[in-house]
């Protein structure tokens, strides 16, 4: 390389740009104005600000974590936010007072809480269009899909029930019937069981995912109106509106072991990939509460928009669990990894070829690119001048003894005319001199001595070293002496065809009528 172009400070400048998306990030619906706080939760800062609809509410990411779903009540849609850019890239137009978004595990549909219309509309990711509407009971809520994306499950805000959907045909196939004004919904990670929060009964109604019956209700304390869970499956995190509280509920016994104090009316509760943290939006105060998962203490507030709130898991996927594919950032000229720890990392690729005589560029599309540069002498090492220098000396030795030989032939053969003689003696002379095909020749003992010294200079070589014109495809140092020495061959035989006006006839009474037939080919 002899210098890096600008398209390489580029690159540089798009990973570092790009790595400030790295997930996971939480995004935040602030209802009172329209927009989304994204907290980076490495810091818990609020890294930008989304503008989306009118009166956001739930929303889910894609499994890619590319894409983020938001309803807006106020309005009737649902924008689509690019994760990467922070910017909304569509606005889908749904039913009526859409207050959650629901994402399947293949990303390939959404489902959409109508809560004015009594409705869910399924949504397809690929056209950004509604497809289908399947009716539930009075004002639905928030919605989830179980990990295996065969159910959906609704909770009915208005009629104190829990639709259950099968998304293979779209149709509701079960309704079961649990606490006052249900709200949340979340399905614990293995799939088995499902979590309604119900806001008037103050409890958690737990359901058997097999049976679709309720198994269990749980006291959790005034206002449940959100819930998360664990991604280990237990616990159980309840907002409480109307306390001001989080209920950590213990999955495997149903009992509530720590109540945590937030801000004011509590409205979503998530937990980060890790575990390690949970995440509580207070409508009432404009802040999110960061509550330590092992000791059960707030840690940190975050300053958001008005009137925060968010359903289901408002925290991106994390790299350590979707792998690396999840970092992706689109540019060719960025090497992508995942540190569980901190996320996505973004690292400029190296395009140096180690090429003296290229100038190398990076174009993020396509990758590395690599310009000869125009008037450029290579530089070899030591052992490649070496290896040069004495393939060089051999070849041009090899040539003058080739031609020497063929001369002293030739010459004999003049003078055997000349003087009315029998070739036969000189034709014998000339065969112990010039047969190709005799490893004992003069000619091919010559070559065999030139092959062995240029060897012995170019040993530990490979033809890659010398890029030799050539042989441009030799495999072997060996491929590239040979090719020389079949040149310099050459060479001496169109400089006999020059010298000798009868060259070409002569060969053949000499006995090597096709030994050499650079000679015959030479103007």
């Amino acid at each position: 390389m002899r210098h890096a172009t600008a398209g390489i400070l580029a690159a540089g400048l798009m990973s570092w740009a790009g790595s400030a998306s790295a997930i996971p990030f939480a995004y935040i619906s602030n209802s009172g104005d329209g927009t989304l706080s994204v907290i980076d939760t490495a810091t818990n800062t609020v890294v930008a600000t989304v503008p989306v609809g009118s009166a956001p509410a739930g929303g889910r990411f894609s499994p890619t974590g590319t894409r983020f779903y938001v309803a807006n009540s106020g309005d009737n849609t649902v924008s689509v936010v690019d994760t990467v850019n922070n910017s909304v890239v569509g606005t889908l137009v749904v039913g009526t007072s859409p207050i959650d978004v629901a994402v399947t595990p293949s990303g390939t549909r959404l489902y959409v809480t109508d809560s004015g219309d009594n409705a869910v509309s399924l949504v397809d990711t690929a056209t950004n269009s509604v497809t289908a509407t399947v009716s539930v009971r009075n004002a639905p809520w928030w919605v989830t899909i179980n990990p295996a994306g065969t159910k959906a499950y609704v909770p009915n805000f208005g009629s104190n029930t829990l639709s259950v959907i099968d998304t293979a045909t779209n149709s509701v196939t079960a309704t079961v019937p649990v606490g006052a004004v249900p709200q949340a919904v979340v399905v614990s990670p293995d799939g088995t069981r499902v979590y309604v929060a119900n806001r008037d009964s103050n409890t958690v109604s737990v359901i058997d995912a097999g049976t679709a019956t309720v198994t269990a209700t749980v006291a959790v304390g005034p206002g449940p109106d959100a819930i998360g869970v664990s991604p280990a499956g237990t616990p159980v995190y309840v907002a409480n509106v109307s306390a001001n509280t989080v209920a950590v509920v213990d999955a495997s016994t149903n009992v509530v072991t720590a109540t945590v104090p937030v801000g004011n009316l509590p409205a979503g509760a998530a937990v980060n990939p890790a575990g390690t943290r949970l995440y509580v939006p207070n409508q009432g105060s404009n802040t999110v509460s960061v509550i330590d998962t092992a000791t059960n203490t707030v840690v940190a507030t975050v300053p958001v928009g008005s009137g925060p709130r968010a359903a289901g898991q408002f925290i991106g996927p994390s790299c350590a669990s979707g792998g690396s594919q999840l970092c992706d950032d689109g540019n060719a000229c960025t090497t992508d990894t995942c540190d569980p720890m901190v996320g996505c990392q973004h690292t400029s690729v190296d395009c140096d070829d180690h090429d003296p005589c290229t100038d190398e560029s990076c174009d993020h599309t396509i990758g590395c690119l690599h310009t000869a540069a125009p008037g450029c002498v290579p530089l070899f090492g030591t052992d490649a001048r070496d290896c040069q220098s004495a393939i060089a000396k051999a070849g041009s030795r090899f040539a003058a003894g080739a031609h020497g030989a063929l001369a002293a032939c030739l010459d004999r053969l003049l003078r055997d005319v000349a003087l009315a003689k029998s070739a036969a003696s000189t034709q014998a002379a000339c065969e112990r001199k010039l047969d190709v095909s005799s490893p004992t020749s003069v000619l091919a003992r010559t070559r065999a001595a030139a092959e062995a010294r240029v060897a012995k200079a170019c040993a530990g070589l490979t033809p890659d070293a010398l890029d030799s014109p050539c042989a441009a495809s030799a495999a072997t140092i060996g491929d590239t002496i040979a090719c020389v020495l079949d040149h310099d061959l050459v060479s001496a035989q169109g400089m006999i065809a020059a010298e000798y006006r009868d060259a070409c006839a002569m060969l053949p009474a000499a006995g090597f009528g096709g030994a050499f037939p650079a000679v015959c080919a030479a103007p």
